[in-house]
């Protein structure tokens, strides 16, 4: 089992496949020039619940709860439309492609959920 803490504060425990779980079929990985740009324009896309630096590569997060009949199909629809839009930022792609989420991928996840509701900068109580 592993759990992720942040301050001192246990955010969140279980199987390695437990917690790569919510994220399968939700992670695009993305190498472009400019990066900073690449970041800009993918953010802003709708489908895109976050986006994450991962050394000169980027991680988009699918909005999405997981591994759905349809995720594959929606999937091929925003790379298309992130790759148009980002061609049209006049930002170079080398890479878009679907990746399987990473144990870092989770640790950010559950980072930001933990920040959303004010409960990561907390000492530990007890």
């Amino acid at each position: 089992r592993l759990g992720f803490m942040v301050a001192g504060r246990l955010l969140t425990t279980g199987a390695p496949r437990e917690l790569l779980a919510p994220l399968a079929g939700r992670i695009l990985e993305l190498k472009a020039e400019p990066r900073g740009l690449a970041h800009q324009i993918c953010q802003a896309d709708p489908a895109v619940e976050d986006v994450a630096n991962f050394g000169e590569l980027l991680h988009l997060r699918l909005r999405g709860e997981g591994v759905r009949a349809e995720a594959a199909q929606l999937e091929e629809e925003v790379e298309e439309r992130l790759l148009r839009i980002l061609a049209e930022g006049e930002v170079r792609v080398h890479d878009l492609r679907a990746i399987a989420p990473s144990l870092e991928d989770v640790f950010i996840h559950t980072l930001q959920g933990a920040t959303l509701q004010g409960t990561a900068g907390e000492a530990p109580r007890g």
